[in-house]
């Protein structure tokens, strides 16, 4: 499993006997946890994280995305968070005006960001950070200190964080 983490996936495959019998995902660590973990968001969130302002076009942060590897991505107003942004709701954008050339799509960002976002803060329980996620059914959650993101905790940070400190 360890080895796995290393190679940044979010799933992982279960094998018996050389064929795939089931998928292990990071989602099925985080059903677990059911309470407090003693933990604050601050010691798992990734610190200044990758964003993108709401002007950006839609090609730009689509090419980001893929760069850099990214599953969301805050958008932000000055240092404030207005929204975020998966490869989903770009997807979803494409697929609704016909599946025109994304190198075209020159719109901003904020036509197409999710602006109704569950935040956590960085005092604030990972297992509470963890219900929102749940509830949400997100993989992660921009951090925001008095208005301004400061950082993001994703399932995969919790994982491994949880991994290190055997709270499972």
């Amino acid at each position: 499993w360890r080895a796995s983490k290393d190679l940044r996936r979010g799933s992982y495959p279960i094998l018996q006997e050389g064929r795939v019998v089931g998928i292990l995902a990071d989602w099925d660590f985080l059903k677990r946890i059911k309470g407090s973990l003693g933990i604050k968001v601050e010691e798992m969130m990734a610190a200044r994280p990758a964003r993108v302002r709401e002007g950006y076009p839609i090609f730009d942060v689509a090419r980001m995305m893929v760069r850099g590897g990214y599953r969301r991505l805050p958008v932000t107003k000055w240092n404030e968070l207005t929204g975020i942004v998966t490869p989903y709701d770009i997807l979803v954008h494409l697929h609704s005006k016909g599946f025109p050339s994304l190198k075209e799509e020159k719109r901003p960002i904020s036509t197409i960001m999710r602006d109704q976002v569950k935040t956590a803060s960085p005092g604030e329980d990972v297992g509470s950070a963890v219900r929102k996620m749940m509830e949400a059914r997100v993989g992660g959650l921009p951090v925001v200190e008095e208005g301004e993101l400061v950082g993001i905790i994703t399932e995969s940070d919790i994982t491994k964080a949880v991994d290190v400190h055997n709270k499972i």
